[in-house]
């Protein structure tokens, strides 16, 4: 008899170190994720920045901002448009198939119609529940990449994959910004597409929000 309760002492402590374990190791998940979070919106809120999102060789889209004003290029099959947004008013320049055309003074009414001229995020703000899921579902380590110091994020939480027929995610976000430096995606196939992110602060200057010769487009809304 002592010696049944005796293993199920033993037993009972064993579970209740492994459940300590998986708990502290949550926590930390739980953490890292709202620290990441944080980290991003003040990274975002910088007033003079660059960042480059390149999606395949042909394809990326690279912002300048400085201030209010915003220049975000978007290039991909041959093709190029250029938003060039000044407080609420916006041009747009389209290249396509050779053919220049430019919209201008196009008001702005809603900020959110525009998700291209808000810096890339991998994880967004969300209540304490979505992160504890969102963490229940990670793998959380620590990586280099490019010399900088990152989590890498290994997730099948639906929030942080980006699009529909992706599987599984792997987030590399540095840890001193929450910037995310790179994304790998993997679809049911377990084919992979990779996504590489570029950002400098304090370097942007009125030449890198100039726009295009105006006289080389065809004005679309003349009045």
């Amino acid at each position: 008899m002592k010696e049944k309760k005796l293993v199920l002492k033993i037993i009972l402590t064993v579970i209740s170190i492994l459940l300590i374990i998986w708990l502290i190791n949550l926590g930390r998940k739980v953490y890292i994720i709202n620290n990441t979070i944080s980290k991003f919106e003040i990274s975002s809120q910088k007033e003079n920045c660059y960042w480059k999102l390149e999606l395949t060789q042909d394809r990326d889209i690279t912002t300048y901002k400085k201030g209010n004003r915003i220049l975000t290029t978007v290039r991909g099959n041959n093709n190029k448009v250029i938003y060039s947004k000044n407080g609420k008013m916006l041009n747009i320049f389209n290249e396509t198939d050779g053919k220049k055309t430019v919209t201008l003074n196009q008001e702005i009414i809603n900020q959110e119609s525009y998700p291209i001229f808000n810096m890339p995020y991998v994880i967004s703000k969300d209540t304490l529940n979505s992160i504890i899921l969102g963490a229940l579902k990670s793998k959380i380590t620590t990586t280099k990449v490019n010399g900088k110091e990152c989590y890498l994020i290994e997730s099948s939480y639906e929030p942080f994959i980006i699009y529909s027929q992706i599987e599984t995610v792997q987030l590399y976000i540095e840890k001193d910004t929450g910037l995310p430096i790179q994304v790998v995606n993997y679809d049911k196939k377990n084919e992979k597409t990779v996504h590489f992110y570029k950002y400098e602060f304090d370097n942007v200057t009125d030449e890198n929000l100039k726009e295009p010769n105006i006289n080389e487009y065809e004005i679309l809304n003349k009045n």
